[in-house]
């Protein structure tokens, strides 16, 4: 009777174990730590994210510390992906104080992740980034108020009391607002109200990168430090020790060696910058200063002026496209790009280097369509593989060029 008894004891633990197991294979654990010896203040909060490949949110969890220390456990949906990306970080009233790296995560990855090392966030000119819906914005606190780039404009905002959180609204404009709970936000642009918005991660992990010419100098900005090359001196690694935000929204980043050291000092405004060689349009222009010696050159991906909504294209080699013709053009960020040519929709490939932009040949469905829109829908598709380069107008239009000929224009899409 003894015996079995412990059989079936036995046999209960492993059946429970076995169920443990099922449960546990469904999800990650850890507990986020870090090695500074800095209590968190009231009101932080975990967030741990996984992303696929593309970016996408694949799962997400919020937990308010509310009065705990490190080491701070969380367990997460795991994904049914191949592979996905986990990151962790604690945030306060908007922004983030801690940040780990992001961790491969795929179907080999064990369930229990152990320690997640967190490491003390050093934002490069904007504190805070929040996505709304399919929109996103920055948010960066300067001396008396807060600065709000979204939808390609800049406000400057100053603090209001009221509400629980931090309020800001526009100094001209008080239809445009930001009402700051812990992770989350209520932002209205202008009166429109977006969606709720909820704190994202910094996009900014790969490097930043400015230069310029004559004479040629380069900056990287990467993990919070600052790699400066310039003719007849030494590629030096400097830490960035202090960023801020003028109340025009330039970011201001200095650097230097040893504490008080900072030497150097790069701003990178937001306004369009060509490269005074290839022509190449760049989003921002950059302003470094070594020493007493100041220069100017371009920074930014090139990529971030294509991306985005639809181009809706206007003239198609100088002619303006046919009234009832809806033709768009759409760049993906990792190299891809569709549309429609009116009738058609097409997709492929594009590639973007420090040269110029070029078209792959596009591959489409085959409709039936009027002649006339046939006909203009054949001209935009012959046009895309003779471009060599793009610019930008000063009203925002997209210009497709062709050595100097402007082949496509087109203007941003609702």
């Amino acid at each position: 009777m003894i015996r079995l008894v412990l059989i079936v004891t036995l046999a209960w633990a492993g059946l429970m174990c076995g169920t443990v197991a099922a449960q546990d294979s469904g999800r990650l654990t850890g507990h986020v730590t870090y090695a500074a010896r800095m209590a968190l203040p009231e009101g932080a909060e975990l967030l741990v994210r996984l992303r696929a490949p593309d970016r996408a949110v694949l799962a997400e969890t919020r937990i308010a510390t509310a009065g705990r220390q490190v080491p701070i456990p969380f367990a997460i949906a795991r994904p049914d992906a191949d592979r996905a990306t986990l990151r962790a970080g604690i945030a306060v009233q908007g922004r983030i104080l801690w940040l780990s790296k992001a961790i491969t995560i795929t179907p080999a990855t064990p369930a229990d992740l152990g320690e997640v090392v967190l490491s003390r966030h050093q934002p490069l000119g904007y504190a805070s980034a929040f996505r709304c819906g399919p929109r996103q914005l920055r948010l960066g606190v300067v001396d008396d108020g807060a600065v709000l780039d979204a939808d390609g404009r800049r406000w400057t905002l100053r603090p209001v009391l009221g509400g629980t959180g931090q309020r800001y609204v526009a100094a001209a404009d008080p239809a445009t607002r930001v009402d700051i709970t812990g992770s989350s936000a209520r932002v209205t642009l202008a009166g429109e109200v977006l969606p709720d918005c909820r704190m994202v991660f910094p996009v900014g992990d790969a490097a930043y990168a400015a230069r310029g010419n004559e004479p040629f100098w380069s900056v990287t900005l990467t993990g919070g430090d600052m790699i400066l090359s310039r003719p007849g001196a030494a590629e030096v690694t400097l830490r960035v020790r202090d960023t801020a935000l003028t109340d025009t929204g330039d970011i201001v980043l200095r650097a230097g060696g040893a504490a008080g050291d900072d030497r150097v000092t790069v701003i990178r405004r937001a306004e369009l910058c060509r490269d005074s060689m290839t022509g190449m349009p760049h989003p921002e222009t950059v302003t470094l200063t070594v020493d007493n010696d100041t220069h100017t050159g371009c920074g930014g991906d090139p990529r971030h002026l294509l991306i985005g909504g639809p181009w809706q294209v206007q003239r198609i080699d100088g002619r303006a496209v046919i009234d009832s013709a809806d033709a768009t053009l759409t760049f993906g960020r990792e190299g891809s790009y569709h549309g429609s040519g009116s009738c058609n929709r097409f997709r492929g490939q594009y590639d973007l280097t420090g040269e110029g932009l070029s078209f792959g040949a596009a591959a489409g469905t085959m409709m039936a369509c009027a002649e006339p829109v046939l006909a203009q829908e054949r001209q935009f598709l012959d046009a895309l593989p003779a471009v060599t380069r793009f610019d930008l107008t000063d009203q925002g239009a997209l210009v497709l060029l062709a050595g100097d000929t402007a082949r496509i224009i087109a203007t941003p899409g609702q």
